[in-house]
């Protein structure tokens, strides 16, 4: 009998049997997959949201921060003035973050809220790509009033947000004044500007700041230019509390930070899907019991070990095989599920992007358990001696 003909025939007569072991892997997979696409999804949405800041911004963020230094502190405008002196400098720009409250039409959500000086929010927002669809930027000297991106007028709030509605911002009111196009990044699309001197006292951040944006001139070096800054900033600051990145450093940091994190979920995943593979084991040793008189059979009319080994780690492989198919898939939907509750909620640092070596990972990482757990029971089996299989009962 064909080995492959002989293990579907096995599966599909004890299916509950399959079944039940099925689940240990599924799950198993599944959480390893899920995990692994969620930490990708935010290195990716980070990513995303760095490279859309363009080449040509040096960021300067307080020390210690591993990720968007959004409520950190430990920069100051004097900094900002430091840096301005600095040769290949065409301008820096400092700026507040802060996770806060945003309310339209009794809806509320949670959004990350940027603040920069009115005086330099036009250039800025030039050099940083972001194009406006309706509107304008702010003036110098404005207050309470507010741009938001594309998600944040469109998708975030059941009534759509335009240009001169009234928006709450930490219980205050504020005027839209203008509505960024479409960036493609989620994150880009759904912060909000408002004017740094609003945005400190809103917030109780006087004098402080948690990233300074700095735009190198055309011609100049950024890596040259980030060096020259972290020179000055130790000749002028009293202690180190700063960092110095460009886009690409910044990239490289988040992805150490987030591959440790994708390292530590991938091994929780691990214990879930060693005990599916344990139920493998267990399911092939009582398949081996109860077909002990077949294995006989087989074997006095010619089967080989060989033969009888291939019949049973294709069984473990091919339950493992499946259950990885599934794992893969409901691993997927567990982590576009999170995703998309955490847009709601406004926490949208999560970019699910389903990629073939994550999918190939999962499928044979689950085949190779099913075939380990298997191979233990199919070495019996091939052992089995004829004439005392054809008397088992």
């Amino acid at each position: 009998m064909n080995p492959l003909a002989y293990t579907l025939r096995s599966m599909q007569h004890r299916s509950l049997r399959a079944w039940l072991t099925l689940i240990g892997i599924i799950i198993g997979v599944a959480t390893i997959v899920g995990l692994m696409a969620l930490s990708q999804g935010m290195q990716n949405a980070i990513e995303d949201l760095l490279l859309g800041f363009g080449a040509q911004n040096i960021r300067v963020i307080p020390g210690g921060a591993n990720g968007p230094p959004v409520g950190l502190s430990g920069l100051t405008d004097k900094d900002v003035g430091t840096i301005d002196g600095v040769r290949g400098v065409a301008y820096a720009a400092g700026a507040l973050g802060q996770i806060g409250e945003v309310e339209y039409n009794g809806e509320k959500s949670y959004r990350t809220i940027m603040a920069v000086e009115s005086r330099q929010a036009e250039q800025l927002f030039i050099d940083l790509n972001l194009d406006f669809a309706d509107g304008r930027p702010p003036k110098s000297g404005e207050n309470h009033v507010v741009v938001i991106g594309d998600q944040l007028a469109n998708r975030v709030f059941d009534k759509e947000i335009r240009v001169r509605n009234k928006i709450s911002v930490q219980g205050e009111d504020f005027k839209v004044i203008g509505i960024f196009a479409s960036t493609g990044s989620e994150q880009t699309d759904g912060i909000m500007y408002l004017p740094l001197d609003t945005a400190r006292v809103l917030f109780d951040k006087q004098d402080s700041l948690n990233a300074i944006i700095v735009h190198v001139a055309d011609g100049q070096d950024v890596a040259e230019v980030a060096g020259r800054i972290e020179k000055r900033l130790n000749a002028t600051r009293s202690d180190r509390n700063f960092q110095v990145f460009t886009p690409e450093q910044l990239i490289r940091r988040i992805q150490g930070v987030l591959g440790m994190i994708g390292i530590v979920l991938a091994g929780i995943g691990m214990i879930s899907i060693v005990v599916g593979g344990i139920g493998i084991m267990n399911a092939m040793f009582t398949s081996v019991l109860e077909r002990t008189r077949e294995i006989g059979v087989m074997k006095a009319i010619g089967a080989s070990n060989s033969r009888i080994l291939m019949m049973f780690l294709l069984e473990s492989a091919g339950i493992g095989m499946l259950g990885g198919t599934i794992g893969v898939i409901c691993g997927f939907g567990m982590a576009f599920a999170i995703a998309g509750i955490a847009k709601a909620a406004g926490f949208g640092l999560l970019l699910i992007r389903p990629t073939l070596g994550l999918t190939l990972f999962g499928l044979f990482f689950a085949a190779f358990i099913g075939i380990g757990a298997g191979l233990l029971p199919a070495f019996v089996a091939s052992r089995t001696v004829p004439v005392e299989s054809l008397r088992y009962e």
